[in-house]
């Protein structure tokens, strides 16, 4: 029974504690840096071409990617990474998260002053919170898919040893 416990431990919270921890600080990494893309989008008042273009990369509006929703295809690839390399359901899902939930952030209270915003975390979560969620589950059964896939090729994988003998005796 304690293994029944352990396997489903680390589904939730990762084989390796360290590697989760790690994703945990990369997620709020990329929190951080999708708020100072925000942030400087706001700053130059939809000027600046390249951080308007990089805000819009990064956008999630959609379940299915677009031009202007390529947001949930980083949510999906930043999840799928960590579920292949550690497992763990939550640190996958809030790193695939972070980026787009940094990303909208920040609030306009004026359609007449960009001048007027602030952090609003809770309209950010309900922004992406359906979509990111949904998205980031998928990466997660992606990676644990490719992760097992890869432990039953390489269980299942002859040893070169043995293969040479096979070859020399048949």
């Amino acid at each position: 029974m304690a293994f029944q416990s352990d396997r489903l431990h680390d589904l939730i919270l990762g084989v390796e504690r360290s590697r989760s921890r790690r994703a945990l600080a990369l997620g709020g990494v990329f929190l951080i840096a999708g708020l100072t893309l925000e942030y400087l989008l706001f700053v130059t008042k939809f000027e600046n071409g390249v951080v308007e273009v990089l805000h819009e990369v990064f956008l999630l509006n959609e379940y299915v990617p677009n031009w202007h929703a390529t947001g949930a295809f980083f949510v999906i690839g930043l999840a799928a990474l960590h579920a292949y390399l550690n497992e763990g359901y939550l640190p996958s899902v809030l790193l695939g998260w972070s980026l787009v939930y940094g990303n909208v952030i920040w609030t306009i209270g004026s359609l007449q002053r960009i001048e007027n915003y602030y952090l609003d975390p809770v309209a950010a979560f309900g922004r992406t919170f359906p979509e990111a969620v949904v998205l980031a589950t998928l990466g997660f059964v992606i990676g644990i898919g490719l992760r097992q896939a890869r432990k039953r090729r390489r269980d299942h994988a002859i040893p070169q040893s043995d293969q040479a003998e096979a070859h020399s005796t048949g």
